[in-house]
C-alpha cells in the first residue's frame, strides 16, 4: 500500500484509517519510492509494522505478484505516477480525486477527496455489496429452480407467472436497496 507523501505531514485520518484496517483484518505494508530512512521513520512513527522504502516501480508489482501467487488478494492505494503499474496490476486498486491522472485512470476506484477514512468505508461497503449480490443471485436461483418448471409443466397461468416474474425483479430491487453506507 502506498500513497503517503512522506515530506508533508501525515494526512488527517492516516491514524482512523490504521485503526479501521486493523479491525476489518487487513494487513498493510508501506511500499513507498522515498528513501528507506524516511519511509522507516513515518512507519514507526504511524505503527505501520511492514515497510519498504526506495521501492521503484517493478518493486511494487513484484510484491503484488508474490502476494497474488500466496492467494492473497492485496489493495494498492497510491497516488503517483509510478503507483500506476501497481494499481493496474493489484486486485483492487484505490486512488483519490486529487492524484495524479495516470493514477486515478489505473486504479479501480477514484475517491472522490484525498480522506484517508474513505478507504476502510470503501471496503466496506464493497464487502456490502458482494453479500447483496450473493442474496440476490441466490434468491433469483431459487426462485427459477422452482417457477420455471411449474410455468412450463402449465401449473402457472401466464398472468400468475407474469406478476411473479415482475415480483421477484421488486424483491431483488427491494434487497439492493438495504445496502447502506458506512458512518
Amino acid at each position: 500500500m502506498h500513497g503517503f507523501r512522506f515530506r508533508e505531514t501525515a494526512r488527517a485520518g492516516l491514524p482512523d484509517m490504521l485503526g479501521a484496517l486493523d479491525a476489518l483484518d487487513m494487513p498493510l505494508t508501506l511500499l513507498s519510492g522515498d528513501a528507506q530512512p524516511s519511509v522507516a521513520a513515518f512507519a514507526h512513527s504511524n505503527a505501520i509494522p511492514s515497510h519498504r522504502g526506495g521501492a521503484a516501480p517493478h518493486d511494487k508489482l513484484s510484491f503484488l505478484r508474490t502476494a497474488m501467487e500466496a492467494d492473497k488478494k492485496p489493495l494498492m492505494l497510491g497516488d503517483g505516477i509510478n503507483d500506476a503499474p501497481a494499481l493496474k496490476a493489484a486486485y483492487v486498486s484505490i486512488s483519490f480525486a486529487g492524484a495524479t491522472e495516470v493514477a486515478q485512470v489505473a486504479a479501480d476506484v477514484v475517491l472522490v477527496k484525498p480522506d484517508l477514512t474513505l478507504v476502510p468505508r470503501t471496503i466496506q461497503v464493497a464487502r456490502a455489496a458482494r453479500d447483496l449480490i450473493g442474496q440476490n443471485l441466490t434468491f433469483s436461483a431459487v426462485y427459477n429452480i422452482v417457477t420455471v418448471p411449474l410455468a412450463l409443466a402449465g401449473y402457472l397461468s401466464p398472468l400468475v407467472a407474469a406478476i411473479l416474474m415482475s415480483s421477484s425483479s421488486i424483491v431483488v430491487l427491494a434487497n439492493g436497496l438495504r445496502l447502506r453506507v458506512p458512518e
